[in-house]
């Protein structure tokens, strides 16, 4: 039989952005906190599942500073191991405008595919395995 463990994703208004696995099915007791990503304002909504095996999170990357390399964007991240002790480079998915709010991540055949609101033009906006540009909402 297989146990889910808990996962906990810990995001506040300011950096960094931190994860948490569940020692047990219960949440009872937890394994040390892991730095997702240091240099971020705010996540905003995020959703975490597991893809391919492996725990992964999109957010929209709040920033006000116009001078920062991330803000406002559609953002992913995929842990590099199963437990999530180890994260690899964040990905900003699309930028084009104040795009990501409230993100939906949802496994299909062992990719992420992430539905989320474009605000920028009023649209919800989905991107998906292969696919280069994200598909809108007419």
């Amino acid at each position: 039989m297989v146990i889910l463990q808990l996962l906990i994703l810990f995001l506040i208004r300011i950096p960094p952005i931190k994860y948490a696995r569940a020692n047990d099915a219960t949440g009872t007791s937890f394994g040390p906190p892991v730095v997702v990503r240091a240099n971020t304002f705010a996540a905003i909504s995020p959703s975490l599942q597991i893809i391919n095996g492996k725990p992964a999170i999109a957010f929209f990357d709040y920033n006000y500073r116009t001078q920062s390399p991330f803000g406002n964007d559609l953002t992913y991240v995929t842990a590099i191991d199963a437990s999530g002790m180890a994260w690899g480079t964040t990905f900003n998915l699309d930028d084009a405008g104040e795009v990501g709010l409230s993100p939906s991540l949802q496994e299909v055949n062992g990719s992420a595919a992430i539905s989320y609101y474009d605000r920028t033009n009023s649209k919800i906006k989905y991107i998906g395995p292969n696919q280069q540009q994200p598909l809108q909402q007419q």
